[in-house]
């Protein structure tokens, strides 16, 4: 057996010893030295390396040994069937580990009594009545085994009838099979059809209650992860059953799911153990995500102990193996749940956990209800405790402060109450052209007594009180909106700052006056205006003690911590994913490999598809069929075409089984390809002991619609691959691995917070651009002379891209060999020259907003290289970065510009210096016609006086395109 747990296939080899029998236990296996293999593999004595990675990330638990800590809750569950229960209902957190538990009731509870259906809902959140009973009895024949027939007089009936048929004609003769045994239902995904209090969810509760009700042999164990409060009418049927809470593992049982599955194998010390159940406070998913990176670091570096730093330096890689469940996790949530809890991971941060909700007013946010109950629905929800109020699990916590910091999410806030906000804002829009601007006033602070935080209005008041010159008002709103968009809305504050500033002088409140000038030298040191005027005023001042009405609600706002607004082809490497991917497979799991333009992604597939490369890393290939192919061959995207797609592929990898390839001749023939289809050759596959493979490059395409394949298409095309990958009873013989350009999550959101997202069940992990001993082992797998500053040259040039590697050491190899000399320059245009197009495919692949940062990083890096020179002014572009993190950590993921800290600010930098030279390049290229284009886009990113700057700087850079260094 090798490290994946797959048997080992000797065809012919000159040296083996293998004695360890094939069995279902995680044992080292003996050593083996193969001399016929592509390239020689690193062999070890050491059983860490001849070991599958035994940790789950993603799929529920299917085998018992795997399930730790639920023993109490199954135990139960048995003593409430035993005593005749007919309901059971557990709840809990998205990915807390309710579907492994349903999913394991048959293997703990006697079967000799009981028959178990399992059925997900998750696919039928728009079906029918009838078409969820339809699922659920096509589930049951298909446990049964009874021919199909039987379901016929329920797929011709009509939507009145189903319901008395179903109890009435199909179950009795499913009681007849069943003989003296209980028929019990697990419905997974059961609020999916039954939470949102819509007509068809209550008729499924009122038939199911009456259903159980009757004298008979059926039981139903639901599951279910909305908040328990928000469905009465489910509450309701449930209201005399047994209702059991699936939450954190308690301290031993995370011991035993760090420690068990490898035990024997690799050594976790205590304070590693420690550090783990502090990152994930005993949350299965998280837990075994932590451990499944340590086990892949300890196999990577023959290591068979875990250390507590070994658990420091994983974080980031377990946070990203668990993007899928954490953003399930938040878009379980509402909005102002997600806000606040975004709020709560900030206040950790800054050590001001007492009162987290204080630090919104720093933002431009006015405390409402909801943000204020938020705080109780989330402890309630067990998502953070109450004494002290702090996260509940700290990786979670990391993962928003990383990925969903508080200042991108406050924009959030003005989607609520959208559908009354929007039409009084269109009115008070069409009031102020008509020149009606009380009128506008009104209608605008109408908007915001329904929404306090309706961030639009606020922006229109102020700029009517600034057009008006009532500098007052205008001060009091501008301030508020430079809160909470400080880049977008410095410049207006500053000038209906100075005004009333000045206004104030004017009437003699020198005090108020002074304190003002100093708040916009606190924001603008430079500001000479502002400056000079504080110079003139008196230094006492005894008239003005008194501060007038207007201005105390901008005293409080100005008085707020300032600072917090200011800009805070050999294959080499990727064993991990390599690892990664082999354990997917032969665990029957899913990989989302996801990485920018040219990190090899496309060749990775190619790589895994290789039938030589399982052989070297001794994996059977032989039952597998495996099929690779792009979405971008499937013109338009549709789902009928990517099952058409698919079993195309799969019919002609059976060279062996024509039977099974005329049956897919005929599903292909018949025109209407559907994952039904490929249902039915996943059993056929199994029956042979065969298993399919899916590697799906560029996946981005089936997450964009087209003419022919909406919104609704799209949402049905990947709850059923969800549903084929995770519920369906063929989920055994199918695996895949998914390539794009970006996290699956960042594509698409949840379609409906109150379902599992379609992305569930892929475990993502990142291509990143190689780091310098990746590009020196490349460079040694080449068997060609390299110099010592080589690998460090190339890495500059191309940031480790492998694309962009490959075209670098093709272009340096074949001028070597033209001349033993060298020429620097020549090699560097050519470079330039051959990496044009793939700088263009990038540059608009980008957002204007990554565009517009990519240029600011291009135009500050430009300013730092002419030194002293009389050029341009570019102040401020810091401050405009610390704005766009969400954007900036974007780019760094797709490889295009790294950062180094320095003073706790975060300096970017490009990653490829040559792609730096593109973009000055591409802006010399541009004209007049070309920014006025841009401005709004510049000024969605900055103020009008920054916008300025940088059009002076793109300006200079056009007459001095001859000496731009």
């Amino acid at each position: 057996m090798n490290k994946w747990g797959v048997p080992i296939r000797v065809l012919s080899l000159e040296k083996i010893s293998i004695t360890q029998e094939v069995t279902d236990r995680l044992l080292p296996i003996g050593s083996y030295e193969r001399v016929t293999s592509v390239r020689q593999r690193e062999v070890s004595n050491s059983s860490i390396r001849n070991t599958r990675n035994p940790y789950i990330v993603g799929s529920p638990i299917n085998t018992p040994e795997k399930l730790f800590g639920r023993e109490v809750i199954l135990r139960n569950i048995e003593e409430n069937l035993q005593q005749d229960a007919i309901l059971i209902l557990l709840h809990g957190q998205r990915r807390i580990g309710k579907s492994s538990i349903l999913k394991n009731i048959p293997f703990f509870i006697s079967q000799d009594e009981f028959l178990f259906v399992f059925c997900d809902l998750q696919v039928h959140g728009n079906s029918s009545l009838g078409e969820i009973l339809s699922a659920i009895a096509s589930n049951i024949v298909e446990s049964l085994n009874l021919e199909s027939s039987i379901l016929n007089s329920l797929l011709n009936a009509d939507s009145e009838n189903i319901c008395s048929i179903f109890n009435l004609i199909f179950l009795p003769l499913v009681y007849e099979v069943l003989d003296n045994k209980k028929l019990v239902l697990l419905l997974d995904e059961f609020d999916v059809v039954t939470g949102n209090e819509i007509e068809k969810g209550v008729d499924l509760l009122r038939f199911l209650d009456n259903l159980v009700r009757q004298p008979g042999k059926l039981c139903v164990i639901a599951v279910v992860s909305r908040y328990l409060d928000t469905m009465p009418s489910l509450l309701q049927l449930f209201r005399d059953s047994s209702v059991f809470k699936i939450g954190l593992l308690d301290e031993i049982s995370a011991k035993q799911l760090i420690t068990q599955p490898t035990e024997g194998i690799l050594t976790y010390e205590p304070d590693a153990i420690q550090a783990i159940l502090e990152l994930s406070s005993g949350h299965p998913l998280f837990t075994q995500g932590i451990c499944y990176e340590l086990f892949n670091k300890a196999r990577n570096e023959d290591n068979l102990k875990v250390t507590h730093q070994n658990v420091v330096n994983i974080i980031n890689h377990a946070i990203d193996n668990a993007e899928g469940g954490l953003n399930g996790l938040y878009y379980s949530l509402s909005i102002s749940e997600q806000v606040v809890f975004s709020v709560v991971a900030e206040a950790q941060k800054q050590n001001t956990s007492e009162n987290p909700l204080k630090l919104l007013e720093n933002y431009g946010v006015v405390l409402t209800n909801a943000l204020e109950e938020a705080i109780q629905v989330l402890i309630n929800k067990d998502f953070i405790n109450k004494n002290p109020i702090k996260i509940k699990i700290e990786l979670i916590r990391l993962w928003l402060v990383q990925h969903r910091p508080l200042r991108n999410q406050i924009r959030q806030l003005e989607i609520l109450n959208a559908e009354e906000c929007d039409p009084l804002y269109e009115v008070a829009n069409k009031l102020r052209q008509a020149g009606r601007i009380q009128n506008a006033l009104d209608i605008y602070k109408q908007a915001l007594l329904i929404n306090p935080n309706y961030f639009k209005a606020v922006l229109k008041i102020a700029e009517l009180y600034l057009e008006e010159e009532n500098f007052a008002k205008a001060v009091e709103f501008y301030a508020r909106a430079f809160q909470f968009d400080p880049a977008s809305n410095q410049e207006k504050f500053m000038q209906s700052a100075f005004s009333y500033g000045r206004q104030l002088i004017e009437q003699e409140n020198f005090k108020l006056a002074r304190e003002l000038f100093a708040k916009i030298l606190e924001i603008e040191p430079d500001n000479t205006l502002a400056s000079e005027q504080l110079g003139r005023l008196p230094n006492s001042d005894i008239d003005s003690l008194m501060t007038p009405e207007p201005f105390v609600e901008t005293g409080r706002l100005l008085n707020s911590d300032i600072n917090s607004l200011r800009p805070p082809e050999p294959f080499v490497g990727r064993k991990n994913q390599i690892d990664t991917a082999f354990e997917q497979i032969a665990n029957r799991s899913h990989l989302a490999i996801w990485g920018g333009i040219g990190m090899g992604k496309t060749y990775f597939l190619q790589y895994i598809a290789s039938p030589q490369v399982w052989q070297e890393y001794a994996v059977d290939s032989s039952h597998a069929v495996i099929v690779r192919f792009s979405c971008e061959e499937i013109e338009p995207f549709t789902p009928s075409g990517f099952w058409k797609k698919v079993l195309s592929l799969v019919r002609d990898n059976l060279h062996a089984e024509p039977e099974l390839q005329a049956n897919i001749d005929i599903f292909l023939t018949d025109g209407r390809t559907s994952p039904d289809n490929l249902r039915q050759v996943l059993r056929e596959l199994g029956q042979r002991k065969k298993f399919l493979v899916l590697l799906i490059d560029d996946y981005d395409v089936a997450l964009v619609q087209n003419q022919e394949y909406s919104e609704e298409n799209m949402q049905q095309f990947l709850r059923e691959c969800r549903n084929l990958a995770v519920h369906s009873a063929e989920k055994r013989q199918i695996s895949s691995i998914v390539t794009s350009k970006k996290r699956l999550n960042e594509f698409i959101p949840p379609f409906n917070s109150n379902q599992s997202p379609w992305y569930n069940h892929y475990l993502f992990q990142q291509m990143k651009p190689f780091n310098n001993t990746e590009i020196e082992q490349l460079l040694k797998s080449l068997h060609k002379p390299i110099t010592r500053e080589l690998p460090q040259v190339l890495g500059e040039i191309t940031g480790g891209n492998p694309t962009l590697l490959k075209i670098a050491i093709s272009l340096f190899y074949r001028q070597q060999e033209s001349s033993n000399m060298l020429n620097i320059e020549e090699f560097v245009n050519e470079f330039e020259s051959s990496t044009r197009q793939f700088f263009g495919h990038i540059w608009y692949s980008s957002s204007e907003v990554e565009q517009t940062l990519l240029m600011l990083m291009a135009i500050s890096a430009l300013k730092g290289r002419l030194h002293k020179q009389k050029q341009f002014d570019v102040t401020g572009i810091e401050f405009i970065f610390s704005q766009r993190e969400r954007e900036l950590i974007k780019l760094e993921e797709q490889g295009l510009v790294t950062h180094t800290v320095y003073y706790e600010k975060n300096i970017y930098s490009f990653t490829s210096s040559i792609m730096e030279r593109w973009v000055i390049q591409e802006l010399q290229q541009t004209d007049q016609e070309w920014l006025q284009a841009r401005e709004k886009v510049f000024l969605n990113l900055m103020s009008r006086q920054q916008m300025d700057k940088i059009t002076r700087a793109i300006k200079w850079i056009w007459k001095h395109q001859d000496n731009t260094p």
